[in-house]
C-alpha cells in the first residue's frame, strides 16, 4: 500500500510541471483579470431562552440560564493567505471558536477553543439515623461509625470545562 501511494505521489509531482509547460508554438492565453480580495462575514444574534420546570437534569450539558446568543463567521482569502474565524456562543459558559490561518496552503495554524458546562447529580442520601450516631466506636467491630450531614440538600452542582488547542 505504501509503495502504491509513493508511486502515485511521484507521478503527480512529476506530471504537474510537464503539463504546465507550454509548447513552443502555442500562443499565450488572454490575461486574466486579477481576482479581488473577497471578505465574507456572517453575524448571528439571538436570545437563548431557558425555562426550567423543576428538573435541572433536562439539559445535562447546558448552562440553564437565559442569555443573549450569537455567532461570527469571517473568511478572508487574499491569496496566498487564507484566514477563517468561526465562533458561536450560547452564553458565557457554552461557546465554540476556531481560527485557521494558512500561507500558500502549506503552513497552517489552527486555534480552537470550546467551553462546556456539565450539570452534575446531587445524590441525596436521606436523613442520618440518630440511633447510629455514636460518640464512641462500634462495640462489635471496634471501628468508628460513619455519619453524614448533607449541609446543602437542595444545591445544584456543575463542572465547567474549557478546551483550548
Amino acid at each position: 500500500m505504501k509503495k502504491n501511494l509513493l508511486i502515485l505521489m511521484t507521478l503527480m509531482l512529476w506530471a504537474s510541471p510537464v503539463v504546465a509547460q507550454q509548447t513552443g508554438g502555442a500562443t499565450s492565453p488572454a490575461p486574466v483579470p486579477e481576482r479581488l480580495e473577497v471578505l465574507e462575514v456572517e453575524a448571528i444574534l439571538g436570545y437563548w431562552s431557558v425555562t426550567n420546570g423543576g428538573n435541572p437534569r433536562a439539559a445535562r450539558y447546558d448552562y440553564l440560564k437565559s442569555s443573549v446568543a450569537g455567532g461570527l463567521n469571517v473568511e478572508w482569502d487574499p491569496l496566498p493567505h487564507r484566514f477563517l474565524f468561526e465562533s458561536f456562543a450560547v452564553n458565557r459558559k457554552d461557546y465554540f471558536a476556531t481560527m485557521d490561518y494558512a500561507y500558500r496552503d502549506v503552513v497552517v495554524f489552527n486555534l480552537y477553543s470550546r467551553g462546556l458546562y456539565h450539570n452534575l447529580n446531587h445524590v441525596s442520601l436521606g436523613v442520618d439515623d440518630p440511633l447510629t450516631v455514636l460518640p464512641w466506636p462500634d462495640p462489635i467491630t471496634g471501628s468508628p461509625v460513619p455519619t453524614f450531614v448533607d449541609r446543602n440538600p437542595g444545591a445544584a452542582y456543575a463542572v465547567e470545562s474549557t478546551l483550548r488547542k
